[in-house]
């Protein structure tokens, strides 16, 4: 496979400059974002990873955390 790849990178033939043009076809397309549709889908994710990360670590992570250990809190 990777003298594939080198093949097509290098070869000045009419089959490879045709595959990298379309690698750089796809490789460069883009879709305009407008603000307005992607700050509340961000606002969204940032919600969500955050209720994740807040459930994880409150009904996963503490408990593990209580049993591993026999004392819990401040030290005297």
């Amino acid at each position: 496979m990777r003298r594939f790849y080198r093949c097509v990178a290098l070869s000045d033939h009419w089959f490879a400059r045709l595959l990298r043009k379309l690698y750089q076809g796809v490789d460069g397309f883009s879709v305009l974002a407008p603000r307005v549709l992607t700050s509340p889908m961000l606002a969204l994710m940032i919600a969500i990873r955050t209720t994740y990360c807040f459930l994880r670590r409150v009904f996963i992570a503490e408990p593990q955390f209580k049993v591993y250990y026999t004392r819990v809190g401040r030290l005297s």
